[in-house]
């Protein structure tokens, strides 16, 4: 009989690897499948790491990275989604754009069955502007436009000289079909 690694860290593998099959690892071993995501190893393969974290409990809460970006261009403003999924624009002078702006979502990684959520922090100027139109790619291209159904069945009113916090609550239940909600929180103005 082999033995048995017991791993402290995450590491990459390939779990389909005769090098780096389940018969290499002990239970509870977490480790990186290239194809499958986080796995963790359950005593005789290796399963889903959602599997094992049901119910997993924080005690100090989660810090994520806030993206800044100035002006926001009507265009189509890129969001980084492998990067952050928390923007704050923040112009210097001016107005955060010269008028509503499109969202891309580049890089977004949603499983189906799974939800997620995209912030957008807008300090406004007298010229209050929101996000009108969002458009998702699971990579740096060719991005397709979705439907935003906004909280209360119409687009917010953004506040000037306000900050904005704008919220998008993106859930997938097909290969093909997301569904994003939003909403805006005004503070001042």
């Amino acid at each position: 009989m082999p033995v048995l690694k017991s791993e402290t860290r995450i590491k990459q593998i390939d779990t389909t690897s005769p090098e780096t099959d389940a018969s290499e690892y002990a239970s509870g071993d977490v480790v990186y499948d290239q194809t499958d995501g986080l796995v963790h190893h359950n005593g005789s393969s290796f399963e889903g790491i959602q599997a094992k974290f049901l119910g997993m409990h924080i005690e100090k809460g989660i810090v994520e990275t806030l993206r800044q970006n100035g002006l926001a261009t009507q265009g189509g403003e890129a969001y980084m989604c492998d990067k952050s999924q928390v923007c704050h624009h923040k112009p210097d002078g001016g107005d955060v754009s010269a008028g509503n702006w499109q969202m891309n979502l580049y890089n977004f990684s949603l499983p189906i069955n799974s939800a997620t959520c995209i912030t957008v922090i807008a300090e406004q100027s007298g010229n209050a502007y929101r996000p009108d139109t969002l458009y998702i790619s699971p990579n740096s291209s060719s991005p397709t436009q979705q439907t935003l159904v906004w909280a209360g069945g119409t687009a917010p009113t953004p506040t000037p000289n306000g900050i904005d916090v704008f919220s998008f609550t993106i859930y997938r239940l097909s290969l093909d079909t997301y569904t994003v909600l939003g909403q805006m929180v005004s503070f001042g103005g």
